[in-house]
């Protein structure tokens, strides 16, 4: 816990449990949520991503809000997303091929 990440890397997350306890900077490129089976995303409370991209029949699933700067898409056979509150900012909305947003 209480770990800074800066990163403007592209980056594949495939585990089952993504936490940020601490503080996560994605400045650029994409963070792709890669898996077949579900994935529990907390993204903690000072977060900001770039860009996400969920694929992988999985369903992935936001317990926190989630402030995007970049692109949201999902690619293949990606499942729904659920989230808590995604704010997306700075971007062009051509470039969102929205997943299905809802409340569990």
């Amino acid at each position: 816990s209480g770990v800074e990440v800066n990163c403007a890397r592209n980056l594949t997350f495939s585990g089952s449990t993504f936490t940020n306890n601490g503080t996560y900077n994605h400045t650029a490129n994409t963070l792709n949520f890669d898996k077949a089976t579900a994935i529990s995303i907390d993204p903690g409370e000072n977060n900001s991503f770039y860009g996400l991209e969920f694929s992988g029949a999985g369903t992935k699933t936001f317990s926190d809000d989630a402030d995007i700067n970049g692109t949201l898409f999902r690619s293949g056979d990606a499942a729904e997303v659920i989230d808590e509150n995604i704010l997306i900012r700075g971007i062009d909305q051509a470039h969102i091929l929205i997943v299905e947003m809802a409340k569990e």
